[in-house]
């Protein structure tokens, strides 16, 4: 076998495992959604939004995004939860870093609900994009721009939008951030 034809065959191996793999998706992956547009739509007509949290009830409890409820972990249960009347809505698939929302994500779509979308890993994405939204000073003007949206959806949700210095370092832990966030007063 030439070393084209093997280069070939892994890369075709390992482009299936990344379209399969249980990792979280690349920003604009396809069925994904970010936060910031979770934000706009349920600010835009909250009813017209479902959120289901395909999480374990333990991290639900402990954190989850605005109006969302906890999905049956069955993805045969999840559709028949939906019923008719969510079809033509937006669905949210939120989750944790893992696949589930993927998997949900895909078991809607094969159902027909056309308006699904995943939200992975939604608590990290929701606490940085809506809860604590940071700006690095000095940001070019069209940064500067787009940033001034997400801060009015941040403090439409209760959020804390802030500018802070470069050289200043985030928290990573997304534990350390929601205590952070509930230390200020947001009750998610």
């Amino acid at each position: 076998m030439s070393t084209n034809r093997t280069l070939a065959i892994v890369a075709g191996a390992l482009g299936a495992l990344a379209l399969f793999g249980g990792d979280t998706p690349a920003p604009g992956a396809p069925g994904t959604i970010t936060a910031l547009e979770v934000a706009r739509a349920l600010h835009a007509d909250p009813e017209a939004v479902r959120i289901l949290d395909v999480r374990d009830r333990a991290a639900f409890d402990e954190y989850h995004l605005p109006r969302a409820l906890l999905a049956p972990s069955d993805p045969n249960a999840l559709v028949a939860s939906l019923g008719e009347h969510a079809r033509g809505d937006l669905v949210v698939i939120a989750g944790g870093p893992d696949g589930e929302p993927r998997a949900a994500w895909l078991a809607l779509r094969r159902a027909g609900v056309v308006g699904a979308r995943y939200l992975p890993d939604a608590t990290a994405a929701w606490l940085d994009a809506i809860v604590s939204p940071v700006l690095v000073a000095g940001a070019d003007p069209r940064t500067r721009a787009a940033w001034e949206e997400q801060a009015e959806l941040s403090r439409y949700f209760g959020g804390f939008p802030r500018v802070r210095a470069a050289a200043e370092r985030p928290a990573d832990d997304v534990a350390d951030r929601l205590r952070q966030a509930r230390r200020r007063g947001c009750a998610f």
